[in-house]
């Protein structure tokens, strides 16, 4: 006979899921073993609840209690120049569009860019910097950055970054961008106002019907690493939007994990490796809507089913792991290699302590070490999409196609595998 304790905790977990997935299109799939656990515990202890029944009613009626579990689903994964290659070809865009049509800047016409989801500010600001260093000038160009969170919104708006944001990479160095755009003050990198004021930042979930209504088409939009962790109907949806929110012959940069999601009757790819770009077909063309396994937008949408979730099996790790992420986000990295080092002497199987150590390497430059890290993740945890990403960014950037491809092709199955 079931513990009738245990029937409502699984009752409680499948409806937080359920929640989320009509709010903010969650597939809880999508964040590997642990699914919920971790975000629900933390957003449990910053509103003060330890009853799991008693925080699912609050939920149901209360838009900061949303928010708070928002903030915790909604970790913020990103950097300067992440992916470089989208910037480089970012670049040549613009100055190859500049110099064919020199009467745009007579008719002060002004690009206009979409960052979403925009998370701390990382990725609007580097496609602000592109754009400058791209030869144009200020007030030729609008960026407007979107997120669901309030908490990232507000630190982006602050323009301060840890060393953390500044992550090298085999072909990006950011020192002259920090030279460049930051002043070094209290082990922070501050913005400098010029930049910071090319971008607004405004709250809004791609999920919602509303969102961005009303606001005029862009000449380019960056939505990356967002749609693989939404439902299928939520993703058709989402993409959709962005075709109507695109101008014909705009720019689309997406994710690695989401270059079979793009309708190839609407668009077209961009011949440029590295870059996942497309840009939008002045007159859709016809042909079968299915592309390498993945249905578009022109086939009808299948609900992923959602998950049945425990509170009681929401175990998370130690809160160390909190204070190893937070010495790597502040740049000490020494000390969150050796934290993370004691932490898995104690716990060799915690998947969520290897992709820490994983994200450490990274951060280090010993990438070597950090691929043996999120191999060791998807040994203990084969779901864990987020550590099959990084192994892709790392194959990329070592030139590797042939690993590449056949990362790629996992993920895919990965992803088809949600769908289901």
């Amino acid at each position: 006979m079931s513990d009738p304790q245990q029937a409502n905790s699984l009752q409680e977990g499948s409806a937080i899921a359920a929640l989320l997935a009509s709010r903010i299109g969650l597939n809880a799939n999508s964040l590997g073993r642990m699914g919920l656990a971790k975000p629900v515990e933390q957003a449990m202890a910053r509103l003060g609840f330890t009853d799991s029944e008693l925080f699912l009613r609050h939920l149901k009626t209360s838009t900061r209690a949303l928010d708070a579990l928002i903030d915790s689903v909604v970790i913020p994964e990103t950097s300067f120049f992440r992916n470089p290659e989208s910037f480089v070809y970012l670049r040549d865009y613009i100055e190859a569009a500049e110099k064919a049509q020199p009467q745009k800047r007579s008719q002060k016409r002004r690009w206009r860019v979409l960052s979403l989801p925009c998370s701390t500010g990382e990725e609007p600001y580097s496609i602000a910097i592109t754009l400058l260093e791209a030869g144009l000038p200020a007030g030729s160009f609008h960026i407007d950055g979107v997120d669901i969170s309030k908490q990232a919104l507000a630190s982006a708006r602050q323009g301060s970054f840890a060393p953390y944001s500044f992550r090298k990479t085999v072909s990006y160095s950011p020192d002259q961008h920090i030279q460049r755009y930051f002043q070094l003050s209290q082990r922070r990198y501050q913005m400098v106002d010029q930049l910071r004021s090319h971008v607004q930042f405004h709250q809004g979930n791609l999920a919602e019907p509303n969102c961005l209504q009303g606001q005029a088409p862009y000449d380019i939009i960056f939505c990356r690493n967002l749609l693989i962790y939404f439902h299928q109907k939520a993703r058709d949806r989402a993409l959709q939007k962005l075709d109507r929110l695109l101008v014909p012959n705009g720019l689309l940069f997406v994710g690695y994990a989401e270059a079979s999601q793009i309708d190839l009757q609407r668009f077209k790819s961009v011949s440029r490796p590295q870059a996942f770009v497309y840009q939008k077909l002045a007159t859709p063309t016809m042909h079968n809507t299915m592309h390498n396994g993945a249905t578009h937008l022109g086939a009808r949408p299948v609900d992923s089913p959602q998950p049945t979730v425990s509170i009681q099996q929401m175990a998370t790790d130690s809160i160390s792991l909190e204070t190893i992420r937070e010495f790597m986000e502040k740049g000490q990295l020494e000390p969150a290699l050796a934290q993370c080092d004691h932490y898995l002497q104690n716990e060799p199987v915690s998947a969520a302590a290897h992709l820490l150590l994983g994200e450490i390497y990274q951060a280090k430059g010993q990438y070597a070490c950090a691929d043996s890290a999120f191999q060791k993740v998807l040994y203990l945890d084969p779901s864990c999409t987020e550590a099959l990403i990084y192994r892709v960014e790392m194959a990329e950037q070592a030139g590797d196609r042939a690993v590449t491809q056949r990362l790629l092709r996992r993920l895919e199955r990965r992803l088809n595998q949600q769908r289901l």
